[in-house]
Protein backbone atom coordinates (compact mmCIF):
# COMPACT_ATOMS: atom_id res chain seq x y z
CA UNK A 1 0.00 0.00 0.00
CA UNK A 2 2.97 2.57 1.14
CA UNK A 3 4.69 1.45 -2.49
CA UNK A 4 1.46 2.30 -3.81
CA UNK A 5 1.08 5.87 -2.51
CA UNK A 6 4.35 6.59 -3.17
CA UNK A 7 4.24 6.46 -6.76
CA UNK A 8 0.93 8.43 -6.63
CA UNK A 9 3.07 11.18 -4.79
CA UNK A 10 5.96 11.08 -7.15
CA UNK A 11 3.61 11.50 -9.92
CA UNK A 12 1.83 14.30 -8.47
CA UNK A 13 4.95 16.32 -8.26
CA UNK A 14 5.99 15.67 -11.72
CA UNK A 15 2.79 17.36 -12.54
CA UNK A 16 3.23 19.72 -10.30
CA UNK A 17 6.79 20.33 -12.17
CA UNK A 18 5.68 20.18 -15.02
CA UNK A 19 2.83 22.95 -14.04
CA UNK A 20 5.69 25.00 -13.00
CA UNK A 21 7.59 24.73 -16.13
CA UNK A 22 4.73 26.16 -18.09
CA UNK A 23 4.16 29.15 -16.14
CA UNK A 24 7.72 30.14 -16.38
CA UNK A 25 7.40 29.47 -19.45
CA UNK A 26 4.61 31.85 -20.14
CA UNK A 27 6.23 34.45 -17.54
CA UNK A 28 8.97 34.39 -19.45
CA UNK A 29 7.37 35.18 -22.73
CA UNK A 30 4.91 37.63 -21.30
CA UNK A 31 8.02 40.22 -20.26
CA UNK A 32 9.11 39.61 -23.57
CA UNK A 33 6.39 41.04 -25.55
CA UNK A 34 2.77 41.48 -25.61
CA UNK A 35 0.55 38.25 -24.37
CA UNK A 36 -2.23 38.66 -27.15
CA UNK A 37 0.20 38.03 -29.65
CA UNK A 38 1.58 34.78 -27.53
CA UNK A 39 -0.76 31.45 -28.11
CA UNK A 40 -0.69 28.07 -26.09
CA UNK A 41 1.78 26.57 -29.51
CA UNK A 42 4.28 29.44 -28.07
CA UNK A 43 4.01 28.98 -24.09
CA UNK A 44 4.47 24.74 -25.51
CA UNK A 45 7.48 25.30 -27.26
CA UNK A 46 9.24 27.70 -25.11
CA UNK A 47 8.35 25.07 -21.99
CA UNK A 48 9.64 22.19 -24.14
CA UNK A 49 6.64 20.08 -24.15
CA UNK A 50 4.27 19.26 -27.04
CA UNK A 51 1.59 21.60 -27.59
CA UNK A 52 -0.79 18.87 -27.57
CA UNK A 53 0.75 18.19 -23.57
CA UNK A 54 0.55 21.59 -22.70
CA UNK A 55 -3.74 21.14 -22.75
CA UNK A 56 -3.48 18.27 -20.01
CA UNK A 57 -2.50 20.85 -17.40
CA UNK A 58 -3.99 23.86 -18.31
CA UNK A 59 -7.33 24.30 -20.70
CA UNK A 60 -6.41 27.46 -22.03
CA UNK A 61 -4.27 30.65 -22.20
CA UNK A 62 -6.44 32.53 -20.18
CA UNK A 63 -6.03 29.61 -17.23
CA UNK A 64 -1.99 30.46 -17.24
CA UNK A 65 -3.06 34.23 -17.32
CA UNK A 66 -4.62 34.04 -14.17
CA UNK A 67 -1.57 31.79 -13.03
CA UNK A 68 0.63 33.85 -13.62
CA UNK A 69 -1.24 36.89 -12.63
CA UNK A 70 -2.10 35.27 -9.26
CA UNK A 71 1.60 34.50 -8.58
CA UNK A 72 2.77 37.92 -9.51
CA UNK A 73 -0.02 39.71 -7.36
CA UNK A 74 0.59 37.19 -4.29
CA UNK A 75 4.53 38.77 -4.46
CA UNK A 76 3.46 42.23 -4.21
CA UNK A 77 1.07 41.57 -1.40
CA UNK A 78 4.28 39.66 0.52
CA UNK A 79 6.48 42.74 -0.20
CA UNK A 80 3.29 45.20 0.97
CA UNK A 81 3.45 43.07 4.09
CA UNK A 82 7.11 43.53 4.20
CA UNK A 83 7.50 47.01 3.87
CA UNK A 84 4.36 47.77 6.95
CA UNK A 85 6.88 45.78 8.72
CA UNK A 86 9.91 48.12 7.79
CA UNK A 87 7.54 51.30 8.88
CA UNK A 88 5.41 52.41 6.26
CA UNK A 89 3.09 54.66 7.64
CA UNK A 90 0.86 56.56 4.82
CA UNK A 91 -1.30 55.88 1.99
CA UNK A 92 1.05 57.74 -0.38
CA UNK A 93 3.82 55.20 0.41
CA UNK A 94 1.53 52.43 0.06
CA UNK A 95 0.64 53.73 -3.31
CA UNK A 96 4.34 54.73 -4.58
CA UNK A 97 4.84 51.03 -3.48
CA UNK A 98 1.73 50.16 -5.84
CA UNK A 99 3.28 52.09 -8.58
CA UNK A 100 6.68 50.68 -8.40
CA UNK A 101 5.32 46.78 -9.27
CA UNK A 102 2.99 47.67 -11.91
CA UNK A 103 6.16 50.00 -13.06
CA UNK A 104 8.51 47.31 -13.24
CA UNK A 105 5.84 44.79 -14.38
CA UNK A 106 4.31 45.99 -17.31
CA UNK A 107 3.53 42.67 -18.27
CA UNK A 108 1.50 42.31 -14.83
CA UNK A 109 -0.05 45.47 -15.80
CA UNK A 110 -1.40 44.50 -19.25
CA UNK A 111 -2.70 40.94 -18.12
CA UNK A 112 -4.78 42.38 -15.29
CA UNK A 113 -5.94 45.23 -17.58
CA UNK A 114 -7.21 41.72 -19.50
CA UNK A 115 -8.93 40.43 -16.58
CA UNK A 116 -10.33 44.01 -15.42
CA UNK A 117 -11.90 45.06 -19.27
CA UNK A 118 -13.17 40.98 -19.42
CA UNK A 119 -11.66 41.20 -22.63
CA UNK A 120 -13.60 37.69 -24.03
CA UNK A 121 -11.99 36.09 -20.78
CA UNK A 122 -13.43 32.46 -20.49
CA UNK A 123 -15.84 32.35 -18.47
CA UNK A 124 -14.74 29.95 -15.99
CA UNK A 125 -11.39 31.56 -15.35
CA UNK A 126 -12.92 34.95 -14.89
CA UNK A 127 -15.32 33.23 -12.17
CA UNK A 128 -11.54 32.40 -10.41
CA UNK A 129 -10.54 35.67 -11.34
CA UNK A 130 -13.30 37.56 -9.52
CA UNK A 131 -12.64 35.26 -6.56
CA UNK A 132 -8.97 36.07 -6.66
CA UNK A 133 -9.68 40.02 -7.09
CA UNK A 134 -12.45 39.95 -3.70
CA UNK A 135 -9.34 37.83 -1.87
CA UNK A 136 -6.67 40.90 -2.38
CA UNK A 137 -8.89 43.72 -2.40
CA UNK A 138 -9.80 42.36 1.45
CA UNK A 139 -6.40 41.73 2.11
CA UNK A 140 -5.40 45.01 0.63
CA UNK A 141 -7.91 46.87 3.37
CA UNK A 142 -6.09 45.09 5.97
CA UNK A 143 -2.74 46.65 5.15
CA UNK A 144 -4.57 49.65 5.36
CA UNK A 145 -6.20 49.51 8.86
CA UNK A 146 -2.62 48.31 9.64
CA UNK A 147 -1.22 51.86 8.82
CA UNK A 148 -4.27 53.77 10.90
CA UNK A 149 -7.19 53.90 8.30
CA UNK A 150 -10.16 52.55 10.41
CA UNK A 151 -13.44 53.55 8.87
CA UNK A 152 -16.90 52.43 7.37
CA UNK A 153 -16.58 50.66 4.85
CA UNK A 154 -12.95 50.38 4.70
CA UNK A 155 -13.18 47.77 1.87
CA UNK A 156 -15.25 50.03 -0.59
CA UNK A 157 -12.49 52.58 0.05
CA UNK A 158 -9.62 50.35 -0.14
CA UNK A 159 -11.21 49.56 -3.88
CA UNK A 160 -11.64 52.72 -4.60
CA UNK A 161 -8.22 53.57 -3.83
CA UNK A 162 -6.15 50.79 -5.70
CA UNK A 163 -8.24 51.43 -8.85
CA UNK A 164 -7.39 55.44 -8.12
CA UNK A 165 -3.58 54.81 -8.21
CA UNK A 166 -3.93 51.45 -10.42
CA UNK A 167 -5.76 54.07 -13.23
CA UNK A 168 -3.34 56.58 -12.99
CA UNK A 169 -0.20 54.10 -13.79
CA UNK A 170 -2.52 52.52 -16.85
CA UNK A 171 -3.18 56.55 -17.79
CA UNK A 172 0.64 57.74 -17.70
CA UNK A 173 2.52 54.99 -18.30
CA UNK A 174 2.67 54.44 -21.65
CA UNK A 175 3.86 57.80 -23.00
CA UNK A 176 6.21 58.90 -25.76
CA UNK A 177 9.06 60.20 -23.07
CA UNK A 178 11.69 57.89 -23.21
CA UNK A 179 13.15 58.83 -19.73
CA UNK A 180 11.72 56.74 -17.72
CA UNK A 181 12.41 58.12 -14.46
CA UNK A 182 10.90 61.09 -15.60
CA UNK A 183 7.81 59.10 -16.22
CA UNK A 184 7.89 57.31 -13.13
CA UNK A 185 8.31 61.23 -10.88
CA UNK A 186 5.11 62.10 -13.25
CA UNK A 187 3.13 59.44 -12.08
CA UNK A 188 4.53 59.75 -8.30
CA UNK A 189 3.20 63.13 -8.36
CA UNK A 190 -0.15 62.74 -9.58
CA UNK A 191 -0.85 59.90 -6.89
CA UNK A 192 0.70 61.81 -4.26
CA UNK A 193 -2.22 64.67 -5.54
CA UNK A 194 -4.91 62.31 -5.04
CA UNK A 195 -3.54 61.11 -1.99
CA UNK A 196 -3.76 64.38 -0.55
CA UNK A 197 -7.55 64.34 -1.27
CA UNK A 198 -8.23 60.85 -0.02
CA UNK A 199 -6.22 62.00 3.34
CA UNK A 200 -8.46 65.43 4.09
CA UNK A 201 -11.40 63.22 3.38
CA UNK A 202 -10.40 61.13 6.06
CA UNK A 203 -9.19 63.06 8.42
CA UNK A 204 -12.32 65.43 8.17
CA UNK A 205 -14.67 62.15 9.34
Amino acid sequence: MRKKSTFLELKEQEREKRRELILDAATHLFSKKNFSKIGMRDIAEEAGISPASIYRYFPNRDAILLEVLGQEINKERLRQLQRLEQGINSIEEFAFGIVDFFFDKEATLHMLAHFLLNEKVDENVFKKYRLNQKFFLEHFACLLKKIGINIDKLEEFAEIFFASVLGITMLSINTIEKDREKVKNEIYKRVKFVCNIYEKALNSN
